[in-house]
C-alpha cells in the first residue's frame, strides 16, 4: 500500500512511499482506513520538536472499518466501526487497576511488536518502520491493538468521529474529566486550533457562563465564537497582554478556569496569571525535552490557585468517545464545522503547512467516498 512516511524531520513534508503491511497477530485489528486527521501533536515530529529515532508514518486521529483481526481478539469483529485512540491501555498496570488508563505504565508495549516477531510494517528495503503511536493512520489500512479501538455506533460518519480519538476527546476531557468546570463559570482558552475549540465546546456544554478565546488567527477565533466563546482577543492586534485583557474583562477578577493549549511557558505563565481566586489552570499543549515554566510562588499562595497538567483528556477511552457521539448526535457537540479542509493523501504535506500558517480548522485525509 502507498503510506505518508517521514523519515527525518523536514519542512518539506512527509514522501509517499509504497510499504507493506503484515496480517494482524494475537490482540491486532486490521482497520480500512476511512478519514485520518492532522493532528498538531504529529506537526511536532516533522519541527524535530519531538525526537523521531526512526522512519514512521505519523496520523493517530483515525476512523475505519474492521476488517480482520488476530486470534485473540475478542472486542472486534469484521465490519466493525471504529475510532482508533493513542490512549490505548492495558488494563491491568497500577495505573490502569486504579482508573488511570490515560496514564497506563504499558502502553509503549500495545504500539509495537516483541522484538522477536516480524515487524507490523516495513518498506520496499525491508526495513521496519513505525506505526506512529501504534496507529499509523496517513495509510489505507492500519494494524491496531484492540486496546487502541472503540467500536461507534453505524449512525456516526467517520469523517467526524476521526476527530475523537486525539483532539476532541484531550479537549472536551480537560474541561469534563480533569478540570470539572462548573455551571455560570468564567473560562480562559488559549490557543484555539482543533484542541482548544473542544475545550470552548466542552465550557459552553458544561454551562459556563463566560468563555474567552485567545489567539493569534482572526480565523480560529471566528470559529470560536461560532462555537461557543463570548469574547476574543488576537494576540498581537495591540499592546494589550493576554492578562490584562482578561482580567479588564471580569472587572480585575480573573477567570475561574484557564486551558493552556499551545505548548509554550510563556502561554502556561499567562494562563496561570489570569486565574482569579480559588482559580485552576490546566496545561493541554505539548512541549519539548526539557521545557520549564516559571510562575510567581506567592500568587499560587495568595489565592489558593492550582497549576495542573491534563493528558488525553484524563479519558476512559470506551465511555468518553461513546458519550462524545451522542453529544454530536444531539447537536451539542459540533464535529463537521471544525474540518477544514478534507485532503487525499497525496496531499498531507499541504495539510501541515496549512496547520503551521493556522489556516484552515482541522485539516483531514479522506479514503472513502463516505468520508
Amino acid at each position: 500500500m502507498q503510506a505518508a512516511v517521514l523519515r527525518h524531520p523536514s519542512a518539506a513534508g512527509l514522501l509517499i512511499e509504497s510499504v507493506t503491511l503484515d496480517n494482524p497477530r494475537e490482540r491486532e485489528v486490521l482497520v480500512q482506513v476511512q478519514a485520518s486527521g492532522i493532528c498538531h501533536s504529529d506537526y511536532h515530529y516533522l519541527t524535530g520538536t519531538l525526537p523521531l529515532p526512526s522512519a514512521r508514518i505519523l496520523g493517530h486521529e483515525v476512523s475505519g472499518t474492521v476488517i480482520e483481526v488476530g486470534d485473540k481478539v475478542s472486542a472486534f469483529a469484521p465490519g466493525d466501526r471504529v475510532v482508533a485512540c493513542l490512549a490505548m491501555a492495558c488494563g491491568s498496570c497500577p495505573e490502569c487497576a486504579v482508573g488511570w488508563p490515560n496514564l497506563c505504565s504499558r502502553r509503549i508495549e500495545l504500539t509495537q511488536r516483541p522484538q522477536s516477531e516480524p515487524p507490523r510494517i516495513i518498506g520496499t528495503d525491508g526495513s521496519p518502520i513505525t506505526a506512529g503511536s501504534g496507529i499509523g493512520g496517513f495509510a489505507p489500512y492500519a494494524l491496531i491493538d484492540e486496546r487502541g479501538l472503540v467500536a461507534i455506533p453505524d449512525w456516526m460518519p467517520f469523517a467526524p468521529a476521526a476527530l475523537l480519538g486525539c483532539g476532541v476527546l484531550t479537549g472536551t476531557g480537560a474541561v469534563f474529566r480533569t478540570a470539572r468546570v462548573r455551571p455560570g463559570s468564567s473560562v480562559a482558552v488559549i490557543g484555539c486550533g482543533g484542541v482548544g475549540l473542544s475545550i470552548i465546546q466542552a465550557a459552553r456544554i458544561s454551562g459556563a457562563s463566560s468563555i474567552f478565546a485567545i489567539d493569534r488567527s482572526d480565523g480560529r477565533l471566528s470559529a470560536a465564537m461560532q462555537l461557543g466563546a463570548t469574547d476574543t482577543f488576537l494576540v498581537g492586534s495591540d499592546s494589550t497582554t493576554v492578562v490584562e485583557f482578561i482580567h479588564g474583562a471580569t472587572e480585575g477578577r480573573g477567570v475561574n478556569y484557564a486551558f493552556e493549549a499551545v505548548g509554550t511557558a510563556e502561554t502556561v505563565r499567562d494562563a496561570f496569571m489570569s486565574l482569579g481566586p480559588k482559580g485552576v489552570a490546566t496545561i493541554v499543549g505539548i512541549f519539548p525535552e526539557g521545557a520549564e515554566i516559571t510562575i510567581p510562588a506567592r500568587h499560587i499562595v495568595s489565592g489558593e490557585r492550582r497549576l495542573q497538567g491534563s493528558y488525553m483528556g484524563s479519558s476512559l477511552l470506551r465511555r468518553d468517545i461513546l458519550e462524545l457521539c451522542q453529544l454530536y448526535k444531539t447537536g451539542q457537540l459540533r464535529l463537521d464545522e471544525m474540518i477544514d479542509p478534507i485532503l487525499a493523501l497525496e496531499e498531507v504535506s499541504q495539510g501541515f503547512s496549512l496547520m503551521s500558517r493556522a489556516e484552515g480548522l482541522r485539516p483531514m485525509i479522506g479514503f472513502g467516498a463516505d468520508t
